[in-house]
């Protein structure tokens, strides 16, 4: 009899309680295997790892700026962007990683560099939002670019360790690109207030503009 009931599980009939050819002990032993309770850790772990192999991967292609990731722009109407913001910041970049920022101040004067658009259409110096001199004599002049109803303009800085004498590594953004941060290793070294609006995109000119001078060019 047993074995007649043993073929049966193995058959794949599972008998009612109160059958003759239930057997308590097979239907629970079936009762397991039915369930597949391995294939389904095995399938819940696998997905598990997937998603944190996905995470890691998501982190990893995050381009990170010191503590901070870069940002996307274009998200809502409010950060409308065609590229030049991170374009700003990238020339920033460019101009102060590898070097100490000797002194930041507000404003300064723009030297006339005879040739350049700007003494050509303005025929006279203008005035920077902030002015960072660098250790190789270098003054790099960060300038706004406005246009109708379209702007850009570095409104102030903070100082945020207690002294500037770091090697700048890196630059990065929050809010929007409205904190710029001038970074050495995972600090900050400076903290740029900037306000932008493409204003009726992307008919104006707006922005930030990063030139860089030379000692000669400024006598």
């Amino acid at each position: 009899m047993m074995r007649l009931r043993r073929g049966l599980y193995r058959l794949g009939f599972r008998p009612r309680l109160g059958s003759i050819w239930h057997s308590p002990s097979l239907h629970m032993i079936y009762a397991f295997k039915d369930a597949d309770f391995v294939n389904t850790f095995k399938s819940a772990f696998e997905t598990t790892y997937e998603e944190i192999i996905m995470t890691d991967n998501n982190i990893q292609d995050s381009t990170m700026h010191g503590p901070y990731s870069e940002e996307e722009l274009n998200k809502t109407y409010s950060d409308e962007d065609n590229g030049t913001m991170p374009e700003a910041v990238q020339a920033l970049r460019d101009s102060v990683v590898g070097h100490k920022i000797v002194k930041a101040e507000k404003g300064g004067t723009i030297p006339k560099k005879e040739g350049s658009w700007r003494y050509d259409l303005l025929r006279g110096p203008t005035n920077a939002d902030v002015t960072l001199t660098l250790d190789n004599g270098k003054r790099v002049m960060l300038v706004s670019v406005s246009d109708c109803c379209a702007y850009g303009s570095v409104d102030d800085f903070i100082q945020k360790l207690p002294t500037l004498d770091h090697i700048i590594t890196d630059v990065g953004t929050t809010e929007s690109y409205t904190k710029w941060h001038i970074l050495a290793g995972m600090d900050d070294v400076l903290e740029l207030d900037v306000s932008w609006s493409p204003g009726n995109a992307f008919y104006y000119a707006y922005g930030i503009n990063v030139e860089v001078f030379e000692l000669e060019e400024e006598k």
